[in-house]
């Protein structure tokens, strides 16, 4: 399988993670929320905006007034279990306050869910704890001078990183289709229909492969400086620094969905062919320092 189509394959598994969850009764689970990062020109909102699925709602932007009017009365409903945003530009552009309150929000309702809450002056009570998964797209620039505020809220580790940029050979095939006169044709349709998550089971054996490939990912995540802080006369290194349970969390997550999407919801057991897709997205989760090029 090719680069561009692992991340393809990678989306539209992200957006499944909303529809499986554990085994076992009153276990932990939480959607698989991406943060694709790539330079301007390398078809992010391309590449999540050909995503077909019911329960996911697509936008370039957020404000707390489109929060509380339609994203939280459509996630209570159960009409919406997905937010993608393409490019966070518009979203990190309106005023400190303002863009702040909104990822904090974000923040809260990928992954603890919100219920009740005064957020940016809009109280609501809602009848039951909501969530969703988050998949949005950014620029380098973005990334990098939102960094530290994301880091210290946590929103950092509560996204899993796909940083990526086009190769000498890819830029050459665009330049070919663009000449061509042909339209990209990028439609990742998902045809989910469960109204409640399904149980999916994760053998023994194959939570210790998940297992060795969170460490891969995790060794990886660690050669990333967060920033350079000045002490007295020295300057040190910040380094992302996690213990990884998130990440195990999310890979386990991730090996159901790919089990529920593959098998089109006859499976309940991930099997090997679960892990071996599962590893082979696994070079796909990378910061800016670790590029991946297709």
């Amino acid at each position: 399988m090719n680069t561009t189509n692992k991340f393809k394959e990678l989306i539209k598994y992200a957006t499944a993670s909303m529809f499986v969850k554990p085994y076992e009764k009153g276990g932990y689970y939480c959607p698989l929320n991406l943060m694709l990062i790539a330079p301007p020109e390398c078809g992010k909102t391309r590449l999540l905006g050909g995503i077909l699925c019911k329960k996911a709602y697509e936008t370039m932007d957020l404000s707390p007034k489109i929060i509380k009017e339609k994203i939280i009365p459509d996630i209570e409903r159960g009409e919406i279990n997905y937010l993608i945003i393409s490019d966070l530009i518009q979203l990190v552009g309106h005023k400190k306050i303002t863009s702040q309150a909104t990822i904090r929000f974000l923040n809260a309702i990928i992954e603890e869910g919100v219920k009740d809450s005064d957020f940016f002056g809009l109280e609501f009570h809602l009848k039951k704890r909501i969530h969703c998964g988050l998949i949005s797209g950014l620029t380098l620039d973005e990334f990098f001078g939102n960094i530290n505020e994301w880091n210290k809220i946590g929103f950092l580790h509560r996204t899993l990183p796909v940083t990526y940029d086009y190769s000498k050979e890819k830029i050459n095939e665009i330049h070919q289709v663009i000449a061509s006169g042909k339209l990209f044709a990028d439609i990742n349709e998902i045809a989910l229909s469960k109204k409640k998550p399904m149980r999916i089971q994760i053998p023994e054996k194959y939570s210790q492969d998940i297992l060795i490939v969170m460490n891969r990912v995790l060794e990886r995540f660690k050669t990333f400086k967060i920033k350079t802080i000045r002490k007295g006369s020295k300057n040190i290194d910040v380094y992302y620094n996690v213990k990884g349970f998130r990440l195990h969390d999310r890979l386990r997550q991730l090996a159901r969905a790919i089990c529920f999407i593959d098998s089109k919801g006859k499976r309940k057991i991930v099997n090997s062919q679960d892990i071996n897709k599962l590893m082979e997205l696994e070079s796909l989760f990378n910061f800016p320092n670790t590029t991946k090029y297709i």
